[in-house]
């Protein structure tokens, strides 16, 4: 081999090494920026980011991060170094949106979830009722059933289509489900409608769970809203008297109900039957799906417990020696199971990767309350827990491990993420930190009031006149 030859090989080696360091060096940067690495030029050091994400119901709102404004509006995202910030996102015509939150190392904050809010909000009134007694939006956010009270004092049912046009349909109800005593010349439908519940409504409005007070008694029936002749007194039809019904599926077809003397049971609506016992001294169960259940049972040393069931498994017990009822809530929130367990005034948070077995739920958090709460709910997303009494209410976000405590009670959830109330009679609503507080219409808070599915629309009820109710929606896209 020649001297030239020599070189050219000495070349080649050369090139190869400097292309294998390139592409290693391209892969080390590659690695190091998709791990949210990055060089602080202030002093020197490498640091890892946080991502957050960003998201409003306005879509293409600022955004700003201190005092930055991001170059793409919603929806967005960036990486910051880890720290406290001030995030804004505003858009022309609305009120701004506002979040103080800590950036943490390797993690994403989420903040998808801004609901800018109109400053000139347009208000329309729709549907005259006479004399409403109770209203139930349905889950899907689409329709809502509504009882009302004639002149003559008859109860009227009706199912409220919302949308860009509302119409309500009566529903005629059969006269046998109500059966009772009546004095001579007496309706069965009159002076009912004060005395009747609407426990639930399922997603798109077909069947409604009612509860009755008939004289000194309570009834349960099975409205079947499409075909109302299939409607069932459940109390009649069993020959049992009921304390709870809650339907087991999304369209009530089967479910459970617990009995006055401490049975739990299956009812299936299509079959008109109902199961022997599935578990007794049962007080208080919750339902998370088809298979699932927690339960609290009352033992014979007058203790209680609180246990997940399973048909044709054994029943898990995940704790035990309450001496007052507690209350529970059932989730999955990111693969993990989670029961929440409200014992006087702290809160107890199982959490475990199965149902059972050595991977079942375990306490792994306790929160400690101030105050004698009434309200305990978790959101659509089984990620943020509320905690509330008549003047207060506790928040505590189970993605962040954050508590917020909040100045106000009564607060129910419009979304996963915003809280309402109301104040002086108008609905007012907030974020779930307590952030971003808006008064947005005057309505009756004894109906509640829902958020379209699009998110275009708040409904509730307003008066029309003496005696007489109205829908009324806030336009919340403009």
């Amino acid at each position: 081999m020649n001297e030239r030859q020599k070189r050219e090989k000495i070349i080649i080696i050369l090139k190869n090494i400097a292309t294998i360091f390139v592409v290693f060096s391209m892969v080390f940067v590659l690695i190091f920026l998709i791990q949210g690495w990055m060089i602080d030029f202030d002093d020197g050091k490498t640091v890892r980011t946080g991502l957050v994400q960003f998201a409003s119901n306005i879509n293409g709102s600022t955004v700003e991060v201190g005092e930055k404004t991001l170059s793409e509006k919603t929806n967005t995202k960036t990486q910051l170094k880890p720290g406290e910030y001030e995030f804004k996102m505003w858009f022309e015509k609305y009120e701004l949106w506002y979040r103080k939150a800590s950036v943490k190392s390797g993690e994403v904050l989420w903040l998808n979830y801004a609901r800018l809010v109109p400053k000139e909000k347009k208000i329309t009134s729709h549907l005259q009722f006479e004399n409403l007694k109770s209203v139930k939006f349905s889950d899907n956010k689409e329709k809502a059933l509504a009882i009302s009270e004639t002149a003559e004092g008859l109860v009227n049912f009706s199912i409220v289509q919302l949308g860009e046009t509302l119409k309500a349909t009566e529903i005629k109800v059969p006269e046998s489900l109500f059966f009772r005593e009546l004095a001579d010349g007496e309706n069965t439908f009159s002076k009912i409608a004060e005395n009747i519940t609407i426990e639930s409504l399922n997603e798109n409005a077909t069947r409604a769970i009612l509860k009755w007070k008939n004289d000194e008694n309570y009834e349960w029936l099975a409205i079947d809203l499409n075909d109302p002749e299939k409607s069932i007194n459940l109390t009649d039809n069993f020959s049992t008297n009921f304390s709870k019904i809650s339907p087991k599926n999304r369209n009530h077809s089967k479910l459970y109900a617990l009995t006055a003397d401490f049975h739990l049971r299956e009812i299936d609506l299509g079959a008109q039957t109902i199961s022997s016992n599935l578990l007794s001294g049962v007080v208080d169960f919750d339902i998370y799906n088809d298979e699932i259940s927690t339960f609290v049972q009352k033992n014979s040393n007058g203790k209680f417990s609180v246990g997940i069931f399973r048909i044709d498994r054994q029943t898990v017990i995940l704790a035990k020696d309450f001496t007052a009822q507690p209350r529970i809530i059932t989730g999955v929130y990111y693969g993990e199971n989670y029961v929440h367990i409200l014992d006087g005034q702290k809160v107890l948070i199982f959490k475990g990767q199965e149902w059972s077995g050595d991977r079942k739920p375990k306490k792994i958090r306790e929160i400690n309350l101030d105050f004698k709460v009434e309200d305990f709910e978790i959101n659509a997303e089984n990620r943020i827990l509320k905690i509330g009494s008549a003047s207060k209410t506790v928040t505590f976000d189970l993605e962040t491990n954050s508590k917020y405590e909040i100045s106000a009670g009564g607060l129910k959830w419009l979304d996963s993420f915003v809280l309402y109330n109301f104040e002086n009679e108008k609905m007012v609503m907030r974020d779930f930190d307590g952030s971003n507080k808006y008064s947005i219409f005057g309505a009756k808070s004894n109906f509640g009031v829902t958020l379209s599915k699009d998110g275009k629309y708040i409904y509730g009820i307003t008066d029309k006149s003496e005696g007489n109710s109205q829908f009324s929606r806030v336009q919340m896209v403009l």
